[in-house]
């Protein structure tokens, strides 16, 4: 089974310009009432009903963007993707100078099987996003949005600025050990992106391979660029790792067999 996370969903990180009013205190109160229903019908499976009174809320409260992005996502779940283009280019004035907008834009796209036009967007995204510089960052909470804005920038054609800007990050002298292996598994995505893709991160089975050492295993993936996605035990160390088809040529540059290809 796979599971993915799309370039739109993952650089989500960076927030979105709301509307040119603040809200008062009461119509916030009046839209958080109306989202919690919104959820409400979400969850039964009303998303047509959900997505009406998520724009309620937005239109409420235009402060919080989330709102209208979770209509978006009302939408999308029913495979209504024109109304959810529709949403988006009814409250564009507002958002035009956000990379949010056009990633949502091209979340869109990409579900209706547009990939130009979701492409597009991506490009847009990118145009408007203020770079996220290595002498910028100071702490653990800057690398989330580097990552999203690495991704975006390979997501946008420039996959070797985007590969440079992640080793940059990784010789940042106060990364922790749990920080440089997330910047490396972001790093390896990109490196082995596809510009005809879709996505950057993606976790499947695409690959099974079978080891008596699964962490001498793991390692030697790891230091080749490759991300291994999960990890399955047998006995103590004997087991099997699973990676996506995309490091294909990496495992075939080390020699490595796979013991299956999994089943789709």
């Amino acid at each position: 089974m796979k599971y993915f996370l799309t370039l739109f969903t993952l650089i989500m990180v960076l927030g979105c310009k709301g509307g040119s009013n603040s809200a008062s205190e009461a119509d916030v109160a009046k839209a958080i009432k109306k989202a919690d229903e919104a959820k409400i019908l979400m969850n039964d499976g009303k998303f047509e009903e959900a997505a009406l009174k998520f724009e309620e809320a937005y239109k409420t409260n235009t402060d919080n963007f989330d709102y209208l992005m979770h209509a978006i996502e009302s939408y999308n779940q029913k495979g209504e993707y024109e109304k959810s283009l529709n949403l988006l280019e009814k409250y564009s004035s507002d958002h035009t100078d956000s990379p949010v907008y056009f990633q949502l834009k091209a979340g869109v796209y990409q579900l209706m099987g547009d990939m130009k036009s979701a492409k597009q967007n991506i490009q847009k995204a990118y145009e408007v996003w203020e770079p996220i510089e290595i002498n910028d960052l100071n702490n653990e909470s800057d690398l989330m949005p580097l990552t999203g804005y690495a991704m975006l920038e390979a997501g946008a054609g420039y996959q070797q600025k985007a590969l440079q800007r992640m080793n940059d990050a990784l010789k940042l002298e106060w990364l922790s050990e749990r920080n440089k292996e997330y910047l490396q598994q972001i790093r390896n995505e990109i490196e082995y992106y596809d510009s005809k893709s879709s996505t950057i991160l993606e976790y499947t089975n695409d690959i099974i391979i079978c080891t008596t050492n699964l962490d001498s295993l793991k390692a030697v993936l790891f230091k080749n660029h490759i991300n291994v996605s999960g990890s399955s035990f047998k006995e103590k160390q004997a087991g099997k790792v699973y990676v996506a088809e995309r490091f294909r040529r990496g495992i075939e540059k080390l020699n490595i067999t796979p013991c299956q290809d999994s089943i789709q």
